[in-house]
């Protein structure tokens, strides 16, 4: 992520987002989001605090996997993803 991205992220770290501020700062990245506020009959929150951020979804498990508080969290991504379905470990479909 650019040092812009990376400076707006602390700035409002503590801040609930809008869900087009989200999507527009964190496209291509997993993000762990709190404090969510999701109307039931949307297909994304409308607003949340972002937590924690990473490119790839093993390196943002492995930031929060020694976190206490992981109750209420969400992860997504954002931005766009050929669905994958897992079979095992060793095997997907596209």
């Amino acid at each position: 992520m650019s040092g812009y991205v990376n400076h707006f992220w602390e700035g409002t770290m503590n801040k609930r987002l809008a869900w087009s501020q989200i999507r527009d700062f964190f496209e291509g990245q997993w993000i762990e989001l709190v404090d969510v506020e999701w109307n039931e009959n949307a297909t994304f929150p409308t607003r949340a605090r972002v937590r924690n951020y990473a490119a790839e979804r093993s390196s943002l498990i492995e930031k929060i996997s020694g976190a206490r508080e992981v109750n209420d969290a969400i992860i997504l991504y954002v931005g766009h993803m050929s669905p994958l379905i897992e079979i095992d470990s060793k095997h997907a479909l596209l």
